[in-house]
C-alpha cells in the first residue's frame, strides 16, 4: 500500500532485510559527508584511505587536481576493487551512503541541498586559486550547508588549495584533519592548512581512514 511505502521512506532506518538491520547506512540518502582534497601523490593516497575504510560509511566526495578524462578511469579503477560504489561525480547526483564521488577534472564541484539530503552541483566557472576543480570551493560549500555533519581532510600536494576551506569547515562545526609529513609525497597543502589553523589533527593515511571510520559510526 502507498501508506506503508511512505512510512518506509520517511524512516530510513526501517530494516528492509536482516543484513540492513546490522547496517543502517547501507541504503539511502547520506546525512553526513566525508570530503577529501589532494594534489600531487593524491591518487595513491586516496586509494589507500578508501581501502582502509570498512563500510558502511556515509557519502564521500574526493577532489583531486587531475585533468579532464583522467578522473573517469581513476574512479572506474577504484570501483572494481572496492566494496563502495565509486564513480565520477555527475551534476545532480544525490549523495548516497556507501558511494564515493570523484570530482571530474575541469569542473568545480559543490554540494547543494536536495529535496532529501544533498546533491552534487558542477560548474564551469574560471579556476579558483589557479585550480579547477578547486578543493576550497568544495569545502566552502560543505561548510555552508553540511556543517557539523562533515569530515574533511587535506592530503598530499603542492600549494595551499584546501587550507581556507578546511578552516571554514572547522568553524562551521565539522571535523578536520590533515595528512602528516611522514606519509605525504609533498607536504605543501597539509602544512598550509595546519598553519592556517584549520586542522584538528595531523595524521597518517591509515589514521585518517580510522578517523573516517569513527566519524561514520558516530
Amino acid at each position: 500500500s502507498t501508506e506503508s511505502t511512505a512510512s518506509t521512506a520517511s524512516t530510513a532506518s526501517t530494516p528492509k532485510t536482516p543484513k540492513d538491520q546490522k547496517h543502517p547506512l547501507v541504503y539511502g540518502v547520506s546525512k553526513k559527508l566525508v570530503v577529501l582534497g589532494a594534489s600531487t601523490g593524491g591518487t595513491v593516497a586516496v586509494r589507500k584511505i578508501i581501502e582502509n575504510v570498512e563500510g558502511p560509511a556515509p557519502a564521500m566526495l574526493v577532489v583531486l587536481h587531475m585533468p579532464a578524462h583522467f578522473t573517469y578511469s581513476y574512479a572506474e579503477g577504484i570501483n572494481k576493487g572496492s566494496s563502495f560504489t565509486v564513480k565520477e561525480a555527475a551534476n545532480g547526483d544525490v549523495l548516497l551512503n556507501n558511494h564515493i564521488y570523484i570530482a571530474p577534472g575541469g569542473y568545480h564541484v559543490e554540494v547543494k541541498k536536495a529535496s532529501r539530503g544533498y546533491r552534487i552541483h558542477l560548474n564551469d566557472d574560471p579556476p579558483y586559486n589557479r585550480h579547477k576543480p578547486a578543493i576550497d570551493l568544495a569545502f566552502f560549500s560543505a561548510a555552508a550547508i553540511i556543517k557539523e555533519c562533515c569530515f574533511a581532510a587535506v592530503l598530499t600536494g603542492m600549494g595551499n588549495d584546501g587550507a581556507e576551506g578546511l578552516k571554514a569547515i572547522l568553524e562551521s562545526g565539522g571535523t578536520t584533519v590533515t595528512e602528516n609529513e611522514e606519509t605525504s609525497v609533498i607536504y605543501g597543502m597539509p602544512k598550509q592548512a595546519l598553519m592556517l589553523g584549520g586542522s584538528q589533527a595531523s595524521l597518517s593515511l591509515y589514521e585518517i581512514a580510522e578517523a573516517i571510520q569513527r566519524f561514520s559510526q558516530s
